[in-house]
């Protein structure tokens, strides 16, 4: 089968090297570079961790992922994963909070978690400030994904299979019930199939997507921690400070990334190819979260402001949504990156007839139903 993917993010890229695996043939048609900065896939690292407040699911879902990135660094002859641990504190009591839902659901699917009181948590974790109230948990589980070498060792092995990656090329138009798509100069090129993994620049090309996905504009920033702290930084596990209102997340400069914070919630703002300078105003809330939680925080220093765009559903569900000669894969959110080769593989099934339409499609919207694990890959 001649398979046309536009865009080389994680899915696009992941879809395409399972894809070749299999035997078809693949194009893959990016309008930047690849790996294209304002993707959103691209920065240092995306994280991959079992905590998933209410939506065990996915939670479920995280070990066939870690699986299938053991696969898949089998493949590339390469890791680009550090391992960093999990550590999730809350200052709410409410039952429904966001650790609290997160813990309920790692022990439905078995993790078993290490709570910690505010005693505990400030003697093992004394780079954080730690209120008398404050409670978490501690998972050894969790790490970094470094995202822009693992989009390069993907692009390398697509080409190594004989896979086109066509960067620069931006498509303009889609007609997915021929599965062909026009570029910007105005050729159109067809295939079998079609494989839409636009990200945010979906509605652009399949307007009526708009109704389901929003694109969300998000800053973060790039801090650096006190040259006398740097290394036990690097040895701190990633931390979500999640809230009911509001929380961010911080990831530790490890393996020689840099230190990071972002906000956790969505802007649910913006269009991708506009307004990409960060701002200080962007990260003045994450910055006060940090503010509160980090011993000594006016000793760190902000080195970069950043934006990327990701595109979210409102229960920030995945979408798999079959039209004509065509897939579209979206609504990844900020949390999709993890399950990228896992849906790679799943995808590659259900083209090999191993795995029913309707099955994909509710197994990567995190309703399982009947369908318990991912089909084994082929």
């Amino acid at each position: 089968m001649r398979i046309l993917i536009v865009g080389a993010g994680i899915m696009g890229l992941s879809a395409a090297e399972a894809l070749l695996a299999a035997g078809h043939s693949v194009a893959v048609y990016e309008q930047g570079a690849i790996p294209h900065d304002l993707a959103s896939s691209v920065d240092q690292h995306r994280l991959i961790r079992y905590p998933y407040g209410d939506k065990t699911d996915y939670a479920r879902l995280v070990a066939p992922a870690y699986a299938a990135w053991d696969r898949l660094w089998a493949r590339l002859g390469q890791c680009h994963y550090v391992e960093t641990g999990s550590l999730v504190i809350g200052r709410e009591d409410a039952q429904t909070s966001w650790m609290q839902l997160s813990a309920e659901g790692l022990a439905e699917i078995g993790q078993a978690v290490d709570w910690l009181d505010a005693a505990a948590l400030a003697a093992r974790f004394p780079l954080l400030r730690i209120g008398p109230s404050d409670r978490g948990f501690h998972l050894d589980s969790g790490g970094l994904l470094r995202a822009r070498p693992i989009l390069e060792s993907l692009a390398a092995r697509i080409a190594a299979l004989g896979g086109e990656l066509l960067a620069g090329s931006r498509v303009t138009a889609l007609d997915c019930a021929a599965a062909r798509l026009t570029l910007a100069g105005g050729e159109t090129v067809t295939g079998d199939l079609l494989l839409v993994t636009a990200g945010p620049w979906l509605s652009d090309l399949l307007p009526d997507f708009a109704a389901r996905v929003t694109p969300s504009r998000q800053a973060y920033a790039y801090l650096e921690p006190p040259e006398a702290i740097r290394g036990a930084w690097a040895r701190h596990p990633m931390l979500l400070d999640i809230g009911v209102e509001s929380g961010f997340y911080l990831v530790p400069p490890a393996a020689g990334t840099a230190m990071k914070v972002g906000d956790h919630g969505f802007s649910l703002a913006g269009h991708p190819d506009r307004d990409r300078d960060g701002k200080p105003e962007d990260i003045a809330e994450s910055l006060a979260m940090a503010a509160d939680c980090l011993v000594d925080f006016a000793q760190y220093r902000v080195s970069h402001i950043g934006t990327c765009f990701y595109t979210v559903e409102p229960e920030e569900r995945f979408i798999a949504a079959p039209r004509g000669a065509a897939w579209i894969l979206t609504g990844f959110s900020g949390h999709g990156f993890k399950f990228g080769p896992l849906i790679g593989e799943q995808l590659s099934a259900l083209l090999g007839g191993r795995l029913s339409a309707a099955d994909f499609q509710r197994w990567i919207s995190g309703r399982l139903g009947a369908m318990q694990e991912p089909a084994p890959p082929g």
